[in-house]
């Protein structure tokens, strides 16, 4: 933002004072000057052949296609619909519960790339093929747009085991979640992610953090005639997080090497429709207090992360290195994991 209102409808804004170069949404008061002149850094009109901050370029020196980032002039924050829906029925220590949530996320940022000149469909891979850019002397052109979307439903049952006075505790979750989006960037300021920006809709699929399964619980258990030892065991699992099978390079030419997805048989592999392992994994805990004093305690901790030491693994498919569109190919790497190896965290604390 500059001055309290936003770059996009400022310094980006398209065909101010007849300046057709505008229409890419350059800025039109980039400071120029020389400095035999003594005007470097003073504004002037802006020259989209030689955008810099500088009269001309040298001779010498290949030009820099400098990349430019603005606000949509109709950019909007983000809000979400949200509902909750929750019964709870308690039999003695025993609290049983079913809950349900829905959230509906609306005008979420995404970004797009403004100079893309129309695209042409090739009829023999499926995929939309984009020219050289209109505007040679920059890059991307990329602008802040707030039209993604995103849906959000789960339903949860749930145990909760708690008595007063009684040593052990316990409580365990299970949640059924479908999470669906246009775009999962999480406020990406300088990528484009979306495949084709005139496509929206094509990327209407499972978000970066859907998980359709996930399970969690703990029991703790006091041990109060010998040792005095709270030990603690929490459970969790979680079903696999989806991906998407993208090239590593430029495949359609809109110059961006992170958008291209896997094409075969004329059909996009589509967004997010590959799985990474399920994840599985049980920590241990350890407390003990030694108290001084009605008002000052010693505490000992011990945690075990990851107890087992379970290696979550599977086989992650990726596009292949000699892959290409007239002949596709896909590889597989066996024993890829996610999750953490086994840690131990050892703690003391002084409470007065």
């Amino acid at each position: 933002a500059a001055n309290g209102k936003r770059t996009g409808s400022v310094d980006f804004q398209s065909g101010l004072n007849g300046v057709t170069a505008n229409a890419y949404g350059i800025p039109y008061g980039i400071p120029t000057g020389t400095v035999a002149a003594g005007t470097l850094g003073t504004a002037g009109p802006f020259n989209p052949a030689t955008p810099y901050w500088i009269s001309s370029f040298p001779s010498n020196a290949p030009p820099v296609k400098y990349n430019i980032w603005s606000f949509s002039q109709n950019f909007k924050n983000p809000y979400t619909d949200r509902a909750n829906l929750a019964v709870e029925r308690s039999f003695d220590a025993l609290l049983l519960g079913l809950s349900a949530t829905y959230a509906k996320g609306n005008q979420l940022e995404r970004t797009q790339d403004l100079n893309l000149g129309s695209p042409t469909l090739n009829a023999t891979s499926g995929r939309l093929m984009y020219p050289a850019r209109p505007n040679n002397v920059y890059g991307t052109e990329g602008q802040y747009v707030s039209d993604a979307t995103s849906l959000y439903h789960a339903y949860t049952l749930s145990a909760k085991y708690h008595k007063e006075d009684s040593p052990l505790e316990a409580s365990l979750y299970y949640t059924y979640s479908i999470n669906k989006d246009t775009d999962s960037n999480e406020r990406n300021y300088s990528g484009i992610t979306t495949q084709d920006g005139t496509k929206i809709g094509n990327e209407w699929s499972y978000g970066d953090t859907d998980r359709r399964h996930a399970v969690t619980g703990y029991v703790s258990f006091l041990e109060r005639k010998l040792t005095g030892i709270l030990t603690s065991l929490a459970f969790r699992y979680t079903s696999g997080a989806p991906y998407s099978l993208v090239y590593s390079r430029d495949v359609n030419g809109d110059t961006n090497s992170s958008n291209d997805r896997f094409f075969s048989g004329g059909m996009d592999s589509g967004r997010n429709t590959q799985r990474k392992a399920s994840q599985t994994s049980v920590d241990l805990a350890l407390r003990k207090d030694f108290n001084f004093s009605r008002k000052a305690k010693f505490t000992l901790s011990a945690d075990v992360f990851n107890l087992l030491n379970k290696k979550n693994t599977y086989t992650r498919y990726s596009v292949a290195g000699t892959s290409s569109d007239a002949v596709p190919a896909l590889q597989g790497t066996p024993n890829s994991y996610v999750g953490d190896p086994r840690q131990v965290q050892l703690g003391a604390r002084i409470a007065f």
